[in-house]
């Protein structure tokens, strides 16, 4: 017997295995758990969290990510004014999602770990492209390569490189 899936709202799975959905995060029955852990509600190609960057100005922040990070946008919607209304960039395996700060959502800063393939080339790709420096390149105690820098848009991006991978 196929169980149609009738709740709207994304599905978490928590520490004991039950499954809660909505924004009250109401309990599902024993059929309905069953029905949703068949069903892959994440897109093919994301993962199950995608950080979202609201940023002043979208177009440097996307320069900057595809020339320092290598990200390629697949996906651009604007305003008719021509500003970025949201944008979807994968960098490695990753992607990352945008929009422009309007009056209504305010740019805000982030915060991320990202691996690359060489710490030292990536930092100084950052610095040359108008980053500033939060932590030169070094070996850290856990033995990972890594570097700290903040974007243009003030974002904060730990440059990592696994050295024991």
């Amino acid at each position: 017997m196929s169980i149609r899936w009738p709740i709207q709202y994304p599905i978490t799975k928590c520490k004991s295995d039950l499954l809660f959905a909505g924004p009250r995060l109401r309990l599902l029955s024993k059929q309905y758990r069953e029905a949703a852990l068949e069903r892959d509600a994440i897109p093919k190609g994301y993962g199950s969290i995608t950080p979202y960057f609201t940023v002043a100005n979208a177009d440097a922040f996307i320069e900057f990510a595809e020339t320092v990070f290598d990200a390629k946008v697949i996906k651009e919607d604007r305003y008719e004014t021509g500003r970025i209304q949201h944008a979807r960039l994968r960098i490695g395996n990753s992607i990352i999602m945008l929009n422009e700060a309007t009056a209504t959502y305010p740019a805000n800063k982030s915060q991320m770990p990202l691996y690359v393939d060489d710490t030292e080339t990536c930092y100084t790709a950052a610095l040359a492209f108008g980053a500033t420096s939060l932590m030169a390149p070094n070996t850290r105690p856990h033995g990972d390569r890594m570097a700290g820098i903040t974007d243009t848009s003030g974002n904060v991006w730990w440059l990592t490189t696994p050295q024991n991978a």
